[in-house]
């Protein structure tokens, strides 16, 4: 666990200071894009992001898999994992995922991003 969040407070001022952010804003699924519950932030050429919902910001690891993208935070008891993540297609469906519950959870959640500039 100490290594994970060593890494993690070593790329705080990289990305304060990244210049490839890349935004996206989110609704719940089925709602209107006047409320917005979720904004994703991702700085791809440093693997980091940042996720914001609900008045706090949490820290993530942030990458591809084949084409979708993928926000993974809240770092787990064992320290070798996250508790928690939220993968994008590129058709901007968004599923947000909590493994405390079990390791191979279903989305419980699901929104709708699209790109902000």
């Amino acid at each position: 666990m100490l290594r994970m969040c060593v890494f993690i407070v070593l790329l705080l001022p990289i990305w304060a200071l990244a210049s490839d952010r890349l935004f996206w804003e989110c609704k719940a699924y089925s709602e209107t894009w006047d409320r917005i519950l979720l904004r994703l932030v991702a700085s791809p050429d440093n693997g980091i992001g940042a996720v914001y919902a609900a008045g706090s910001e949490q820290i993530a690891r942030y990458g591809t898999e084949g084409l979708d993208r993928r926000w993974d935070f809240g770092i787990n008891s064992d320290g070798n994992g996250y508790d928690f993540a939220i993968l994008m297609r590129p058709t901007g469906e968004t599923l947000y995922y909590n493994f405390t519950i079990k390791s191979e959870a279903s989305p419980s959640q699901r929104y709708w991003c699209r790109p902000k500039d």
